[in-house]
């Protein structure tokens, strides 16, 4: 997208295509006046919400994994080990989280109102 004094110009995805190999349509321009909303996707707000997401999921597996795996230690062996499998699996999905969030990316929109008369 690039904007000039009076209008935009910009490149849209063509609809028949699949979104895994998008192909565009030629480039088009409007008047600035016209432009109601920007769709697009932010790539860095996927990651933190696929971080967000696998860390809860990663910490949830790993309490449960320390609790029912039988440590062959003493009986005080479980308060070692289960903090560090919640914490290991919370780091390992979150990780993974992230890149499946970054490559998606989350939606974004921007929308524009006209100014109210004075």
């Amino acid at each position: 997208m690039r904007l000039a004094a009076t209008n935009v110009r910009f490149l849209e995805r063509d609809p028949a295509t699949s979104t895994w190999r998008p192909e565009w349509l030629p480039e088009t321009e409007a008047p600035i006046a016209s432009v109601r909303r920007i769709e697009f996707r932010n790539h860095g707000r996927g990651a933190l919400h696929g971080f967000g997401t696998g860390a809860v999921v990663g910490g949830i597996a790993g309490f449960a994994v320390g609790m029912s795996v039988p440590w062959s230690c003493d009986k005080d062996c479980r308060g070692m080990f289960v903090p560090l499998t919640t914490l290991g699996g919370a780091l390992g999905f979150g990780l993974i989280g992230a890149a499946i969030g970054a490559a998606i990316g989350a939606p974004t929109t921007i929308e524009f109102d006209d100014a109210p008369s004075r």
